[in-house]
C-alpha cells in the first residue's frame, strides 16, 4: 500500500484507491511533491497538482563557489553533481539550497550564511575545514533519514538574531 503522500511518486499516478493508506511511514516527508529531482517542482496539492516554481539553477557537474558571493536564486544539485563552497556565501530572499537525490553539497572551509538547505534521501552533506554554516530564521537543516551529513572540522548554526 502507498500513502497519499507516496501516491505522487509513482509512475503515472494512477493507483487503484485499494492501495492508499492514510498513514505514511516517519521517513515520508511532510511536504508532498512530485519529483524530488527537479528544483523547478515544488508541492503537490490535494487533487495532485504540482506548483511550478520560478527557474532556479541546477547543478549536474561539478562546481565551486570560491569567491565571495551573494545567491540570489533557488540551487538544486542533482544525481552526480557536486557543489563545493570555499568563501563566504550568502542566500537572499527566497534563495534555498536543495540537494537532490545523489547530490553533494560540500562547504570547505567557507561559510553559508542566511541558509535554507534542504537534504532528500541518498544526498550529502559535508563541512570541513573550519566550514560554518549559519541558517536563516525560521529554517533548519532539514535531513531526512538516509541523507548523509558529515561535519568533519566545522559547524551548523541556528539562526541567532544577530
Amino acid at each position: 500500500m502507498l500513502c497519499r503522500k507516496c501516491v505522487g511518486s509513482v509512475g503515472n499516478g494512477k493507483v487503484a484507491i485499494d492501495d492508499i493508506t492514510t498513514s505514511c511511514p516517519s521517513w515520508v516527508p511532510d511536504t508532498p511533491d512530485g519529483d524530488d529531482s527537479n528544483i523547478n517542482l515544488g508541492e503537490m496539492d490535494e487533487y495532485g497538482n504540482i506548483d511550478v516554481l520560478p527557474d532556479g539553477v541546477t547543478i549536474r557537474t561539478s562546481i565551486s563557489y570560491a569567491a565571495d558571493s551573494t545567491i540570489t536564486q533557488r540551487i538544486g544539485i542533482v544525481n552526480g553533481g557536486t557543489l563545493t563552497i570555499s568563501a563566504n556565501s550568502t542566500l537572499s530572499g527566497n534563495a534555498k539550497i536543495r540537494v537532490c537525490e545523489g547530490g553533494t553539497l560540500i562547504v570547505d572551509g567557507g561559510t553559508v550564511s542566511n541558509a535554507s538547505i534542504e537534504l532528500i534521501p541518498t544526498s550529502t552533506l559535508i563541512v570541513k575545514n573550519g566550514g560554518t554554516i549559519n541558517l536563516a530564521s525560521g529554517k533548519k537543516l532539514k535531513a531526512p533519514v538516509g541523507a548523509i551529513v558529515e561535519v568533519e572540522e566545522g559547524e551548523i548554526n541556528p539562526y541567532t538574531g544577530t
